[in-house]
């Protein structure tokens, strides 16, 4: 024995050393393997992050810059140039734009006016983010002529931007990026449109890029010039004059300011390369990654300290020394194990003979007859195995006779068990039985099959281990019912809660059991089922989702809206207040006639994402339908309280959404009531924030009002005109009124407008300006447009029949009319039914309303002109949209805004209104002054070659049967 533990001894040695060894060597070579994997996969990420962080940049700058673009396109178009119009527009750009500081327009010398050589309106952002106008700049001590950035637009590319080099700006004190666009007239540069990128905002953003845990990023320009601060982070000297978090980040740095020599060569190698790159600094352990920012004439730089290429390795260092131990032990082990086996062959034969003994084999044989023989250990304890086998012999043949008396008794209760066994397993839930007692539970094997895999925890026959795994929110629940039952309240128990399993999840039971008393009346024992109802608490959540929210955009709906406002009313009472809010989306409408139902969808979803960042213990929402949402604010104190959350909600909602590769800019209008101040109950919360919301659209849109009583008043009011318009309708109390239109060459009357005319018994004559945006809103205006068009045509009719076959009869026409689909069948029908040519049916189409609408309008516009039909559009002028479209549109004549005509005299500027006729003749367009009231109007516009006007000096609007004499005088 002492040999053979000896020998073990040194090959247990040998092995150990032998794994060390080898253990060793793999480790080494798996360390060098993983950590020159992770160093490729860094530098593969850092280049990814570095295009991806460079191209985002680029889009913010050009999309800055790209401003002067516009606002070099307003200009060109502008009729005449008026800053204020421009710099209005600007504003809201720079209250958008982070990046943008100010804009700048720069005419040419003496462009502008005779006497001006400089001329340099320009708007800025202060330090407190309101926008200042200045004319600091339009002085000859700050000669914009001669600067870099302004001459650049000269041999450029119109709509094109171009991207100056850094400089600084002495009279805003701060360095500026700036990009330029030539202001063209006649292919002609006249000057330049400029946007101030502030390099503040640039280096805030570029501070802001994560580069692993350490890193950080900068933005260097080809002059050598650096955005942002360089760290100084394990260091001993500083790479810039400035670093670290407190660092001015607004300071521009130069190469020639950085200290370290190897920076200095990344730098200088970053400026003169074109392409993007990665270098290592093995000075200080760094990589960087390098990439253009477009065209800009930027780089983005990425630092990546090498030193966290190692930080995984050492956190998973740990692992590797277990499983080193591990192998250590094991496998000495293992050899061991294999050695014993080979050396002790007489256990073998022991081990037969024990097996034969397990077995019921008593007898006497020969396998133990090479062991017993030895002297050794082995000897002695086979003979000791001998005589315990006659001992369990001589015990066995007791045991038998002891058996013969018990079977009886056991067949008995066999009989009485498998009774039992059969109910308790027949049933499809699974059933358990507790000893109250020793708080011990069985289980049938049933509940097993249904529960075992996902409860097999340790020790959750006892009951105290079962309470612990049951949800906390139902655990008190269950534990009183228990109480109840053991006092004698109730004898059975029913409850449904909450388990927590072996994957750490909870599944729902549905638990039944009923109490077992003694012949005395204690309880001692409870047996009971167990039903999974885990899927029917699932279907009961779906259900819920689907009764109480939205499908597309998974915020509360309607009703779930519904009941917590019933429930706010039920638990505040009157002592406490809350506010609706009421919103819709302005014009949402047009993004789903002109995109599709399913970028509309997208739309919505981006909307309610937004509005879910409003939601917390005091503001909940939810969608009402289509694009209506609404907000419940909780425990307000008034309406102080409510303006600021409008805000924010104008705000995120004002912010554009990018769907796939459009862009879209929405507003909303929101209508607020206040319980208990404006109403008690649901229905009118609902019902005045509605009211208050549509107030909003009628005043502008992108507005938040707070509802009133005088809105209900306005609404009556409304409701009240809205029925009296369908009884005149129907009652035939509209009435049409002709004026006429004349030449000033021929000095005859051309043709009339239809002008419409509603009497009433109890109002009297109403004008137009009462009632016709009521009945646009109503959509009363398709039946009563078609019908004036319908008159209309007949009044043709009967002037062709007069032999006045040239005359034309203009009618005003809706927009709502021309989207509808029937309306040029309508317009033809009436001209065919007065059996009168197309062309004496002018349709004319207000200027604004056209604009906002051309898209929708222009399939029927089109198909009515090549029928014969001519438009004109009225009230031109009210917006400098229409130049830019006019040789656009399918019209015919443009009628001047009686706005421009109304100041002319022979004393005043009248060079707008002059130019406005040139531009028509030029472009071939017949010209209607409007509003022509004095002889002085009618002779300036003589002399500016108008073709016809129309106003009281001509006529005031007539009755039909006045008009046709009227015609019959003047044409005679």
């Amino acid at each position: 024995m002492k040999k053979t533990k000896s020998l073990r001894f040194f090959l247990s040695m040998f092995v150990v050393i032998i794994t060390i060894l080898a253990s060793s060597c793999i480790f080494l070579i798996t360390s060098s393997i993983y950590v020159q994997s992770n160093k490729k996969s860094i530098k593969n990420l850092l280049h990814v992050q570095t295009a991806a962080e460079a191209s985002i940049l680029d889009y913010k700058l050009i999309s800055a810059g790209k401003t002067a673009v516009s606002v070099a396109d307003m200009i060109e178009t502008m009729p005449v140039y008026d800053e204020k119009v421009i710099f209005e527009k600007i504003s809201k750009k720079l209250s958008h734009d982070p990046l943008l500081f100010g804009m700048g327009v720069w005419f040419e010398p003496y462009q502008y006016s005779k006497e001006k050589k400089y001329y340099g309106p320009y708007m800025y952002r202060d330090t407190n983010n309101k926008n200042i106008f200045t004319w600091a700049y339009s002085t000859a001590d700050y000669d914009y002529l001669g600067w870099d950035w302004y001459r650049v637009v000269f041999g450029a590319k119109h709509c094109s931007i171009y991207f100056s080099n850094l400089f600084y700006d002495q009279i805003m004190n701060t360095y500026f990026l700036t990009g330029t666009a030539p202001i063209m007239k006649n292919q002609k540069i006249i000057g330049a449109a400029s946007a101030d990128i502030s390099l503040r905002e640039v280096a805030h953003y570029v501070n802001k890029i994560r580069v692993g845990y350490q890193g950080y990023a900068f933005v260097l320009t080809d002059n050598g010039d650096i955005i942002g601060a360089l760290p100084s982070t394990g260091r001993s000297d500083q790479t810039a004059a400035g670093a670290g978090e407190n660092a001015d980040t607004s300071k521009i740095f130069h190469i020639n300011e950085v200290k370290n020599r190897e920076y200095r060569t990344l730098l200088d190698t970053v400026i003169h390369a074109k392409d993007s790159g990665l270098l290592e600094l093995d000075g200080n352990r760094e990589i960087a990654s390098f990439a253009n920012i477009g065209d800009t004439g930027l780089k983005l730089v990425l630092i990546y300290p090498q030193k966290e290429l190692y930080s995984s390795f050492y956190n998973s260092l740990q692992y590797y020394i277990i499983l080193f131990v591990l192998s250590v032990v094991a496998i000495p082990l293992f050899v061991l194990f294999v050695i014993k086996k080979k050396i002790d062959q007489p256990l073998s034969k022991l081990l037969q003979k024990v097996n034969k003994i397990i077995g019921g084999d008593f007898s006497r044989d020969h396998i133990l007859d090479p062991v017993i023989s030895a002297t050794n250990e082995f000897g002695i304890l086979g003979n000791s195995m001998i005589k315990l086998s006659d001992s369990l012999d001589e015990l066995v043949t007791s045991l038998h006779a002891q058996n013969a008396e018990l079977t009886e008794s056991r067949k008995k209760i066999e009989l009485s068990e498998e009774k039992y066994r059969l109910i308790f397993e027949a049933t499809n839930e699974g059933l358990w039985d507790l000893d109250l007692t020793t708080n011990i539970r069985v289980f049938s094997e049933r509940w097993k099959e249904i529960f075992g895999s996902r409860l097999d925890v340790p020790g959750i026959e006892r009951s105290d281990k079962w309470f612990n795994l049951i949800h906390t929110d139902d655990r008190e629940g269950l534990r009183q019912l228990y109480r109840d039952v053991l006092a004698g309240k109730t004898d059975t128990m029913n409850y449904e809660y909450r388990i927590r399993g072996r994957d750490g999840g909870y599944l729902w039971i549905a638990q039944r059991a009923k109490l077992l008393r003694d012949k005395n009346g204690k309880p001692y024992r409870l047996a009971g089922a167990h039903a999974d109802i885990s899927q029917r608490k699932l279907d009961e959540d779906k259900i819920r989702n689907l009764a109480y929210y939205d499908v597309l955009t998974g915020l509360p709906n309607r009703a779930y809206f519904s009941d917590e406002v019933n429930c706010l009313i039920s638990n505040l009472g009157k002592n406490k207040k809350f506010a609706v809010f009421f919103m819709d989306l302005d014009h949402f409408k047009i993004i789903n006639d002109t995109y599709g139902h399913a970028t509309g969808d997208a739309v919505l979803i981006a909307v309610a994402q937004r509005i879910q960042t409003l939601m917390g213990k005091k503001i909940s929402a939810a969608r009402f339908g289509g694009d209506e949402f609404i907000l419940i604010i909780k425990d307000i104190g008034g309406k102080e309280d409510l303006r600021p959350v409008a805000n924010r909600v104008h705000k995120i909602i004002n912010e554009p959404i990018r769907i796939k590769e459009d862009i879209f800019y929405l507003n909303v209008s929101i209508g607020i009531s206040i319980y208990p101040d404006d109403a008690a109950s649901l229905d009118e919360l609902l019902k005045n924030a509605d009211t208050a919301m549509f107030r909003g659209k009628e005043e502008g849109r992108n507005r938040s009002e707070f509802f009133h009583q005088k809105m209900n008043e306005m609404i009556w009011e409304k409701s009240e005109l809205e029925n009296k318009l369908r009884l005149g309708l129907i009652n035939q109390e509209f009435r049409l009124h002709y004026q006429p239109l004349y030449d000033v060459m021929s000095e005859k009357i051309i043709g009339f407008e239809a002008l419409l005319r509603w009497s009433t018994p109890d109002l009297g004559l109403v004008l137009p300006d009462k009632f016709i945006k009521h009945i646009e809103d109503t959509r009363l205006i398709i039946p009563l447009g078609n019908w004036i068009i319908k008159t209309a045509c007949q009044f043709a009719g009967k002037l062709a029949d007069l032999g006045y076959q040239d005359l034309s009869v203009s009618v005003n026409v809706s927009v709502l009319q021309i989207m509808n689909e029937d309306f040029a069948a309508a317009v033809m029908d009436a001209i065919q039914e007065a059996n009168i040519s197309p062309k004496s049916i002018h349709l004319e189409i207000t200027e604004s309303r056209l604009m906002e609408s051309y898209d929708l309008c222009v399939q029927n516009i089109l198909k009515l002109k090549n029928e014969g039909i001519r438009f004109a559009i009225d009230d031109f002028g009210t917006g400098y949209s229409s130049l830019n479209y006019l040789k656009d549109l399918p019209v015919s004549t443009i009628k001047i805004d009686k706005s421009f005509i109304r100041d002319l005299s022979f004393n005043s500027n009248n060079n707008l209104t002059e130019l406005i006729i040139i531009l028509a003749q030029k472009m071939g367009l017949e010209i209607v002054a409007e509003g022509v009231e004095t002889p002085e109007q009618y002779h300036i516009l003589k002399t500016y070659r108008c073709n016809i006007v129309q106003g009281y000096m001509i006529s005031k609007p007539l009755p039909e049967e006045d008009t046709i004499k009227l015609l019959i005088e003047r044409n005679q």
